[in-house]
């Protein structure tokens, strides 16, 4: 067998045992000892699904697990994620509050993964995604918020990537670069018919760990979403997820 496919099946190996005890993580210690590799292989595997978001360290237990990109293939149900378990209440609360359809996104890329989703009480809903799709970031709330945090650079050469598919849905850099600015000034974004005709948004995000950014993003019809509203719903999301932000570790 050659040593690139010795390699692939260890690497294979590793995420199953990884995946088989997602919910507790497993220390590097136990990784020797269920994998039978010898220290420095099983660092370099490690560390390579660490950097493609296969695999993903806890800093406060120093514990592996799988990552986002593992989630999104299917190595791990999303709905008992710990992710998703973990924002769970934040998300009924939100929607509670707002009556409006509330969504969980990953960062995957230049992509948001959508990974949970939970309806308001308000008869009208604005299903912008489902739970599992996929959306250039740059379309989506969450995805504003999160190129906030980027410099200009960043956000031009993201455009740059995938400007045809930008440009079929209207939304010119100069016009990115804007919303990024008004993310960067007050700390959440807004977003109008940006992803879906008639529907506008709101989004924060924030790093739940060095390898994982995310956010939470609120949906309405157009209609609902005036200036007033709008800025109400972004301080919401601030308020009730700044206990995630302070400790994204726990």
């Amino acid at each position: 067998m050659g040593t690139d496919a010795q390699g692939t099946r260890r690497a294979l190996a590793l995420l199953k045992v990884v995946g088989a005890h997602h919910a507790q993580g497993l220390r590097l210690t136990d990784l020797l000892a269920l994998t039978g590799q010898d220290k420095s292989t099983l660092h370099r595997q490690l560390q390579a699904l660490v950097d493609e978001g296969f695999v993903e360290r806890i800093p406060s237990t120093k514990r592996y697990r799988l990552g986002v990109e593992s989630i999104q293939l299917g190595f791990f149900a999303p709905d008992m994620s710990p992710l998703v378990e973990r924002f769970r209440p934040v998300l009924n609360r939100i929607a509670r509050l707002c009556e409006d359809t509330v969504f969980l996104a990953v960062r995957s890329g230049d992509e948001v993964v959508y990974v949970a989703r939970q309806e308001g009480a308000y008869p009208v809903k604005a299903f912008v995604a489902e739970p599992g799709k996929r959306r250039p970031m740059a379309l989506s709330a969450v995805g504003i918020c999160l190129l906030a945090r980027e410099n200009d650079a960043s956000v031009a050469a993201l455009y740059a990537r995938h400007a045809t598919v930008y440009q079929n849905h209207g939304l010119s850099l100069a016009v990115l670069r804007e919303l990024v600015r008004f993310a960067r000034r007050h700390g959440y974004s807004e977003v109008r018919e940006l992803g879906l005709a008639g529907t506008a948004g709101v989004g924060y995000a924030f790093a739940m760990s060095a390898t994982t950014s995310m956010g939470v993003s609120i949906a309405a019809i157009r209609a609902r979403m005036g200036v007033r509203r709008m800025r109400d719903l972004g301080r919401l999301l601030q308020d009730e997820l700044a206990p995630y932000v302070a400790t994204p570790s726990a």
